[in-house]
């Protein structure tokens, strides 16, 4: 059951901890990857403040991985199974690429590839 006073805020500071920890014991920075962790530790409420506020993490100027591919949050909007979740992730991986997120992890690679494929098509357009 876990507790936020402010979820982005408390994440960042603690990248921000663990970034200088790195730094500090001689991990160059051009090895860092922020993750902030989608379904981990954190409620649907928190994953969703996380990806409606991510351009936040930017401050922390280290490339941004999102995980949220399949995850719990999407099936909880329509109490769907894993496997039924792929219009959720689409969504997620549509608004990372809006927000010029680096890295986005997913498992139905080919629908992601196609997604994306057809929007830039469509964009291209206007």
């Amino acid at each position: 059951n876990p507790f936020y006073e402010n979820t982005v805020k408390e994440v960042i500071d603690f990248f921000k901890a663990k970034i200088n920890y790195c730094v500090r014991v001689g991990i160059s920075k051009d090895r860092i990857i922020i993750d902030p962790g989608i379904g981990f530790g954190k409620n649907s409420e928190h994953n969703l403040e996380i990806l409606a506020e991510i351009d936040a993490f930017k401050q922390l100027h280290q490339p941004i991985l999102i995980g949220a591919s399949r995850k719990r949050f999407i099936g909880a909007i329509d109490n769907s199974h894993t496997d039924q979740r792929l219009g959720g992730s689409l969504a997620v991986a549509s608004l990372c690429q809006d927000k010029h997120i680096d890295l986005i992890r997913v498992h139905d690679v080919h629908a992601h590839k196609q997604f994306f494929k057809l929007r830039d098509l469509i964009y291209q357009r206007n």
